[in-house]
């Protein structure tokens, strides 16, 4: 592990790369990242604490040990309202205040998929299926209202393998297409444009 070249991980370990540093980034290993800052939204947020925990530990590292972590705010909503997006979803992090939905010109749909606090968009409640929140025209999902189509989307797939005497390969585009067929049945309104 005394090479400078940066190691990528496989299921077989890790393995040497091409090294790619430039003036702005002197980095030429994940060797020369030891010690430096991470900032991670929370203990529980795939991208920024469970890809890089796991990554480590593969390796014989544990996070705390290897990066200064430190938890930052999430920047997602903030992102959102300035690049125009019409849907966000969110899991697990509050993502969306109310001051970023009254700023927002162009969401029209806002989902959050986590039943448990903290929501990830404020004014979002459990159950509601294209609600409108408060003082705005964006239409609000909430994160049972979501458990319930995927419930029903599971179940109607397992149904239809158990139906069948041959075997039976699904995947997302079966999926897919059974929660748009329930949705439908659902009485759900189309998004504005």
């Amino acid at each position: 592990m005394g090479s400078s070249a940066p190691l990528r991980q496989s299921r077989a370990g890790p393995r040497k790369a091409a090294s790619s540093s430039s003036p702005s980034n002197p980095a030429t290993s994940w060797h020369d990242l030891r010690g430096k800052r991470l900032g991670y939204i929370n203990t529980y947020c795939t991208t920024s604490f469970f890809s890089p925990s796991i990554l480590l530990a593969r390796a014989g590292f544990a996070l705390k040990d290897y990066f200064d972590a430190f938890p930052v705010a999430p920047w997602q909503g903030q992102m959102a309202v300035d690049a125009g997006f019409k849907v966000v979803i969110a899991a697990g992090v509050r993502v969306l205040t109310r001051k970023q939905l009254a700023k927002s010109r162009r969401l029209a749909v806002v989902a959050d998929v986590n039943a448990v606090p903290p929501s990830g968009i404020v004014g979002v409640e459990l159950f509601d299926r294209g609600r409108l929140l408060d003082g705005s025209g964006v239409a609000s999902i909430g994160p049972l209202a979501i458990g319930d189509v995927k419930y029903k989307t599971q179940a109607a797939l397992f149904r239809s393998m158990l139906a069948s005497r041959d075997s039976v390969m699904l995947d997302f585009t079966h999926a897919f297409a059974k929660a748009r067929k329930l949705v439908r049945g659902l009485g759900v309104g189309r998004v504005r444009s």
